[in-house]
């Protein structure tokens, strides 16, 4: 069977209108610069992107009985794009519709906090769903030794100035250092162990929903560590190359949620999916 039959024109869709809208976002907003529509073509492709991945996460869930274990996995991941989603709404509002300047932390802060819980354990949970086919011990080591180096290369320019920030208080350092720590232990953790496990299991098409999460994962925990270093030394922007990490990441986690329907084939009540 050639791949044009196992993926659907949905996910082949939702592929083509995603990198579509972060593409032509980046323009625009690298053409707003300093105008009136900057913060609305800031916001407009997380808003898009992340509802995208939420919807077609949740969506992918609802297609697996309660008891299996597709369910479970992919309504954490849902929830984790749902407050990612909700985050990034919260912030559009207060930037665009307000007119406000976002303070840190805001009201949107929880949200993308609790994300990562909600991805760290769905993907921990995919994990241990091969347990019963390959002895996931090796790859939780790999991933485990390579996180921590990172954590530790990654000291002197993310971790330490914030912990030796003079101007900010204890609990605005505790939020902002989880940001590092969610992105390394919560989602490069287990997705690297994740993409471990796969390359030992081989091919084939059923694996192919979670290389895409694992991709879509790992464009947006690597976003989140260059944004870290490039706001830690000035260099950051609006209009950024590594904004559209975040927007293909969401992509990215939308297509594997529509993939795992198309390779699965799921029998939902009442019919064929």
């Amino acid at each position: 069977m050639g791949t044009d039959h196992v993926v659907s024109r949905r996910t082949w869709g939702i592929a083509a209108a995603g990198i579509l809208v972060s593409v032509v976002c980046l323009a625009l907003i690298r053409r707003s610069i300093g105008t009136d529509t900057e913060a609305f073509y800031g916001n407009l492709p997380s808003i898009l992107t992340g509802a995208a991945a939420s919807i077609t996460a949740l969506w992918a869930a609802m297609h697996f009985d309660r008891s299996e274990g597709f369910r479970r996995q992919w309504l954490l991941i849902g929830l984790g794009m749902s407050a990612i989603f909700a985050g990034d709404a919260i912030f559009a509002y207060l930037e665009v519709v307000a007119h406000k300047e976002v303070p840190f932390p805001s009201i949107a802060d929880p949200f993308y906090l609790v994300s990562f819980l909600l991805f760290g354990g769905g993907l921990l949970l995919t994990l241990l769903s091969f347990r019963r086919s390959l002895s996931i011990m090796a790859p939780l080591t790999v991933s485990f030794v390579t996180c921590a180096l990172a954590t530790v290369a990654l000291w002197p320019s993310i971790f330490w100035p914030i912990i030796t920030d003079a101007e900010a208080g204890s609990f605005e350092k505790l939020l902002t250092i989880w940001y590092p720590i969610g992105d390394l232990w919560l989602l490069a953790f287990p997705a690297l162990a994740l993409a471990i496990a796969l390359s030992r299991l081989g091919g084939g098409r059923l694996a192919w929903p979670w290389w895409a999460l694992v991709v879509g994962f790992s464009g947006i925990a690597l976003s989140d560590t260059l944004f870290a270093l490039m706001s830690n030394d000035g260099t950051y922007a609006s209009g950024s190359t590594i904004d559209a990490g975040w927007w293909f990441g969401y992509t990215a986690v939308a297509v594997a949620a529509s993939l795992l329907v198309d390779v699965q084939r799921p029998i939902r009540r009442g019919g064929a999916s």
